[in-house]
This record gives C-alpha cells, structure tokens and sequence, in this order.
C-alpha cells in the first residue's frame, strides 16, 4: 500500500518528446525576435502634427511622446516594454519614442 504523503513519481519524457518541445521553443524564440525587431519603411505626419510609423512587419505605430525626437525610413527598432504597459521603440542609435500601436 502506498505510504501517505509520498508524491507518486512521474515517468520521465522521452527522448522524441524533448527534442519537440526544443524546436517549437526556437522557432518560438524566433517568431518573437522577429516581432520586436524591425525596420521603419514609411514616417507619416499629420496636420494635426501626430507621427505614424510604419514597418516593413505591417505594424503601425503612432508617437504618443512630446520629446522633439524621431525616426528615419530604413531606421531598425526594437519594441521595449515600459513601466504599466507602455511601449517605446528604440533605433540603432539609442533613440526612444513613446509609441502605441495602431495595427
């Protein structure tokens, strides 16, 4: 009979398993490198002075900051998250902008 409290001990995984579960891992990590890393193909600025970035992902991005700063077409960025939710993209250079994501 089985002694009370004794965790019953689970069959390890196979070899095959394991090797699965590695690639999926990857090809996840890679699928998500991908998202935050991208390059900035169009700026467009409205008369009401609001900045659009597009990307060559198909994601737009609005600057949400005030800061004077912005990006280039051919700019690569980074997405980063910030302090309660918000997001900035940072080019190769260093700069951020505070940004929310239109599409």
């Amino acid at each position: 009979s089985p002694v009370v409290g004794v965790l019953a001990r689970t069959p390890e995984r196979p070899a095959a398993q394991i090797g699965n579960v590695t690639a999926a891992q990857n090809a996840y990590d890679q699928v998500i490198a991908n998202s935050l890393s991208m390059q900035v193909t169009k700026v467009h600025t409205t008369k009401s002075r609001k900045v659009y970035y597009y990307t060559d992902t198909g994601r737009i991005f609005r600057k949400t900051s005030e800061r004077p700063i912005t990006f280039e077409v051919n700019d690569k960025v980074n997405i980063e998250g910030g302090f309660l939710g918000a997001q900035f993209l940072r080019n190769q250079d260093g700069k951020k902008i505070k940004i929310r994501e239109v599409k």
